[in-house]
């Protein structure tokens, strides 16, 4: 039985479940469990339908999946058996999808005592299933059009737009997203990212599926196009996608966008002309000859009679940095951009802000991103063009495109008030000094790149509340990696003496290190050279090193290639290809098993043991995937024990010199445990380097398809291009180190004892290292990157990793292909950036 997620096929019947609820309490991983419940869904379904494949993606509605009205009830019967909770007929019948099938399974367990991951007998069933009061079945959904949803701009307020709203003449509802913060029950967002993401959730709950009609005005508009683009890597449709004369704005100079002066004078300005009875706005010349304190009092006097100003305020400045900060990817639906005739009002902006608004543009900026770009004219300026008369033109021209946008159902469930749509926390959030830092949120697993930015710029170094260390900067992450008073190994920190109340404690990490030697995983992660500090290290660099130096490994190049075109192949006959699953994990794979001879047959064994062990490097596993690691690590020691003993007396033959010669490594005193560690550390690294870079790499490029089609017109670029890939998003997020004595890290003074992580992502985008660094571009000089680390644990097999990644990138722009909407899904993991899946459609 292929084990599955929901949105992937499951070929025939089910077997034994891996989860035994009648047999006791067990404790699964929310994402475990709901991979559970899907799985045994889809097979219900299979066996009810008769067929040897179903294909039930997220989207799939129940009610198109082929069962008869008996089917129906017997499914809900196993959904009562298996589950303990009782779903309405209405479900199947209306237009509930699999995906909100599987929800509200999860939400009826919640409430019925699936406490802290436990899942309890199904014996325990759900109060509802003896409880059936309600006889009503609905047999045919209400059909209503589906709703216009609107983003405002930076000023505050949703209700600017109501005037726009009833320009329409339709009966469509019009929905606006106010702006988190404004109200100041939360701090503002910093980026576009996270205020798009925070929308779309929001708007799905109400609107489970597309196509949907979203438009945005000013700054809303540039949080729409963010929408649409996170809607369509979900299979979701965007129709129409409008734009109310917003701009694509650069910064030209990044300080001065979060000036409190500025940002008064403008939400001031704002609120005059969206005034019932607009009110002249003050003039810049007023305040050019007032010291800046006065010109703060003058403004906020204006101010005074707004109870919201300051959160306002704060919220605008935020957002003004996050519009120039945003670089938008090239989008493919259709877009309208309604065109103010006048303009935007040079006055409304702060004579002293330099921004790249794009208004002389034709496009306002949008022209070279949108492929399918249409843009209308209509009269008034910037602010008029939503406000009355003006409105009632702009209403008129917006109508078209809304008539052909499609209707909403709506079943039992969804006849209540939209609720809040919450998330347990928030990735980042800087309230003055202090920081709160969450990398395991799912926001900061999407796209890490906003958080990271913020971060940066608020400081360059800060203390979590384990008191452990981050460092943002490249210039401090790159000396840091050198720092030789930094230790990799954790158990360094226990022969320091002073460590007391007035250092910081050590981390949890390096905690589980020193007390975990026994342990056959810790036995084999203690012996890698990712963790041994000189001069151990030293004698094992200068051993090992020759096998992957640029004159060793350049004879692989036709065997690299010669794999890569029969995974390619092999991927083009698959029904369902996953360039994760069949390219970017066995290509290294098999270059490391050539190396070091290790048999094909063997792969697949090998293959898994090493991903356990890249597993427990997280310091975010679970439990479970601990223990599985633990396993794996004796298993996969005793297999390569034997192993190096047959390479004692069959050397494997590799091309070019891309070997290892045991012999002569314990002729030089590398011990029989030290070769077993580096030759499961080189299948480890493998993952972590260059099957992440792979998949991060390969979806970099279908999102900027200039820069795909650049890389496909010129394979010189491929050397380039390959260390652009790896600073834009890089395979490794963090790396850790531990203070042997007291110093000093970008400026600030850290105890001896402290864990520190260095933030290689973060560094990667650092525009002071980097020009424009959210900008992917493959013909810039970015090799001076630390997504191999720095100093003397630069990653040992990086010049293999460019040559794969050079090879693959090229053979990957001969090819037409596309990621499957809604099919992608990053891997759960703290310190690795990793694609778990990436399924394709040729094109």
């Amino acid at each position: 039985m292929e084990r599955a997620d929901p949105g992937v096929n499951i070929k025939g019947s089910v077997g034994e479940s891996d989860i035994d609820v009648a047999n006791g309490e067990r404790r699964l991983g929310a994402i475990e469990r709901r991979r559970e419940i899907a799985e045994d869904i889809a097979g219900e379904v299979g066996r009810l339908t008769r067929a040897k494949e179903v294909a039930l993606r997220p989207d799939t509605l129940l009610s198109d999946v082929g069962i008869d009205s008996l089917g129906s009830m017997e499914l809900l019967g196993y959904i009562e058996r298996k589950f303990g909770v009782a779903i309405p007929i209405s479900t199947l019948l209306g237009s509930t999808s699999f995906d909100e099938l599987v929800t509200k399974i999860e939400q009826l367990q919640g409430s019925a005592g699936a406490v802290d991951g436990k899942i309890h007998s199904a014996e325990l069933l759900h109060p509802r299933a003896w409880d059936r009061k309600a006889r009503a079945t609905l047999l045919r959904d209400w059909r209503i059009a589906a709703p216009l949803f609107l983003i405002p701009g930076l000023n505050g307020t949703t209700y600017y737009l109501s005037s726009l709203c009833k320009a329409l003449h339709t009966n469509r509802a019009c929905i606006a997203f106010q702006m988190p913060g404004v109200d100041g029950l939360e701090p503002p967002l910093g980026s576009i990212e996270e205020i798009a993401r925070r929308h779309v959730d929001e708007m799905r709950a109400i609107q489970p599926h597309g196509p949907y009609a979203i438009a945005g005005h000013s700054f809303g508009g540039v949080v729409a196009y963010e929408m649409a683009q996170m809607l369509a890597e979900q299979g979701q449709q965007v129709a129409p996608l409008m734009l109310l004369d917003s701009p694509n704005s650069e910064s030209e100079d990044e300080a001065l966008q979060d000036d409190e002066v500025m940002a008064l004078f403008e939400v001031i300005g704002v609120y005059c002309r969206f005034s019932e009875r607009p009110l002249k706005p003050i003039r810049a010349e007023r305040l050019s000859g007032l010291p800046v304190d006065e010109q703060l009092q003058l403004l906020w006097s204006l101010l005074a009679s707004y109870p919201t100003a300051a959160h306002v305020i704060a919220t605008y400045r935020k957002g003004f940095v996050a519009m120039t900060r945003y670089r938008p990817r090239p989008y493919g639906g259709p877009v309208i951009l309604f065109r103010s005739a006048e303009g935007f009002p040079a006055e409304a902006m702060h004579p002293e802000r330099r921004v790249r608004s794009q208004f002389d543009s034709s496009t306002l900026g949008w022209g070279g991103l949108c492929a399918d770009l249409r843009i209308v004219e209509t009269p008034g300026d910037h602010f008029s063009m939503v406000m009355p008369p003006h409105s009632a033109e702009l209403g008129a021209a917006m109508q078209e495109p809304l008539n052909t946008a499609a209707d909403m159902l709506i079943d039992f469930d969804r006849l209540r008030p939209a609720a809040v749509v919450t998330k347990v926390g928030r990735a980042l959030r800087v309230d003055g000094a202090r920081v709160h830092f969450d990398p395991h949120h799912p926001d900061f697993r999407e796209d890490p790149y906003p958080f990271l930015n913020q971060l940066r710029e608020h400081t360059p170094i800060f203390q979590d509340a384990l008191s452990q260390w981050w460092v943002t900067r490249h210039a401090d992450v790159s000396a840091g990696l050198r720092n030789r008073l930094l230790s990799v190994d954790a158990r360094a920190i226990d022969h320091v003496e002073g460590i007391g109340s007035e250092s910081a404690r050590p981390s949890a990490l390096s905690s589980w290190f020193r007390n975990q030697d026994a342990s056959a995983l810790a036995q084999l992660y203690n012996k890698f050279l990712l963790f041994i500090d000189a001069p151990r290290h030293t004698v094992l660099r200068k051993v090992f090193s020759p096998s992957f130096s640029h004159e060793s490994i350049r004879g692989l190049a036709d065997c690299i290639d010669e794999r890569v075109e029969t995974l390619m192949a092999d991927m083009r006959a698959k029904s369902q290809p996953d360039l994760m699953r069949d390219l970017a994990l066995p290509l290294p794979v098999g270059i490391i098993s050539l190396i070091y001879g290790v048999p094909d047959a063997d792969s697949a064994q090998v293959t898994q043991w090493a991903r356990d062990l890249a597993a427990g490097l997280d310091s975010g596993m679970s439990l479970q995937a601990m223990r599985k690691a633990e396993r794996s690590a004796e298993e996969f020691t005793r297999y390569l024990h034997g192993h190096v003993q047959r390479l004692r007396k069959t050397p494997p033959h590799t091309p070019g010199g891309a070997r290892l010669d045991v012999n002569d490594a314990i002729a030089q005193g590398i011990t029989p445990d030290e070769l077993v560690a580096h030759i499961a550390m080189s299948y480890l690294a493998g993952f972590e380097t260059t099957t992440n870079s792979i998949g991060n790499g390969a979806l970099a490029l279908l999102r900027h398809p200039d820069q795909l089609e650049r890389l496909r017109s010129d394979p010189g670029l491929a050397e380039n291009a390959s260390e652009e890939l790896l600073r834009y998003d890089c395979p490794v997020m963090f790396v850790m180190r531990f203070a042997l004595e007291d110093l000093e890290v970008a400026g600030q003074r850290i105890p001896r004892g402290s864990s520190i992580t260095f933030m290689l992502a973060s560094a990667n985008r650092d525009p002071a290292a980097f020009h424009d660094p959210d900008r992917l571009d493959l013909a810039r000089s970015a090799r001076h990157h630390v997504a191999f680390s720095n100093g003397a644990h630069y990653c040992l097999g990086a010049p293999l990793a460019r040559l794969e990644l050079q090879r693959v990138f090229v053979a990957l722009s001969r090819q037409r292909f596309q990621p499957v909407p809604g099919g992608l899904a990053w891997r759960d993991a703290y310190t690795f950036r990793a694609l778990e899946r990436f399924p394709i459609a040729w094109c």
